[in-house]
């Protein structure tokens, strides 16, 4: 499960190889997930215009409220982030069996992966030590199969439908 802000780091397409090639089976972005939470955050602010809300999708930010403003919680908004939800559908959809590694920019959504069913969190520069170490120590490319687009280009695994391609940072 990748963050939507991974090309940052890295580019794409490559990504989506240089993934399988140290043997992630699946790759899915977040963007799907968030594209239906801010759905929902669209129905709640126009429910309820005036009133305050906070985005719980940072997990720093959420601990901070639950115990250095407690009286702030309620302006929490009650939706899971997008990597929670994400988790889900891919437990539904592969099974509960399988792994899932969530791969963000942040350490804090270590934490939020722990407490939430994740089976594993890593952050951007310890994605890229692994790369690293993959490259430095010779280590054999896994055999992977990958998606593609229409015209080729590897492209992320896809259960759901393709309405979000590589989420708007702008």
């Amino acid at each position: 499960m990748l963050a939507p802000s991974f090309p940052v780091d890295f580019e794409y397409p490559q990504i989506i190889l240089d993934l399988k090639k140290i043997g992630v089976d699946k790759i899915v972005e977040l963007t799907y997930a968030a594209k239906l939470i801010n759905m929902e955050y669209e129905k709640i602010l126009k429910e309820n215009p005036d009133k305050r809300y906070i985005c719980p999708n940072c997990p720093t930010v959420v601990k901070m409220i639950e115990f250095k403003y407690p009286e702030l919680k309620e302006y929490i908004i009650d939706v899971a982030s997008p990597m929670v939800i994400m988790n889900r559908f891919v437990k539904k959809e592969y099974g509960p069996e399988y792994k899932t590694l969530f791969i963000g920019p942040c350490i804090a959504k270590k934490m939020e992966a722990k407490e939430n069913g994740i089976d594993y969190a890593i952050t951007f520069k310890e994605l890229q030590e692994i790369f690293t170490d993959h490259q430095e120590n010779n280590i054999l490319d896994c055999e992977f199969t990958f998606s593609v687009t229409e015209d080729g280009t590897p492209d992320f695994d896809k259960f759901y439908n393709d309405y979000t391609k590589v989420y708007p940072l702008a």
